[in-house]
């Protein structure tokens, strides 16, 4: 704790116990606008990670952690997509 004062616990150990802990799975539908999905978008979310899933032109993508979903909720409505849980 001499670096940060500001550190409860560590990041490691927090990250370990989400792997553990973290089983339900939350997901959203991501809607197309005017025309189907771009492959620059499609790889960017999985560039970044993103479990996601393509049916009938939509895009599910699904991730344990709410905190993470509900920011890419977010972005993705921002670039104007619409988003549905």
């Amino acid at each position: 704790m001499s670096g940060d004062n500001n550190v409860i616990v560590p990041k490691s150990l927090v990250e370990a116990w989400l792997q553990t802990h973290a089983t339900k799975e939350y997901s959203i539908t991501v809607h197309p606008t005017n025309r189907p999905f771009t492959e620059r978008f499609i790889r960017y979310l999985t560039d970044n990670k993103w479990k996601i899933t393509q049916k009938e032109g939509k895009i599910v993508v699904t991730e344990t952690d709410p905190l993470k979903l509900a920011q890419l909720v977010v972005t993705l409505t921002r670039l104007g997509y619409f988003v549905e849980d």
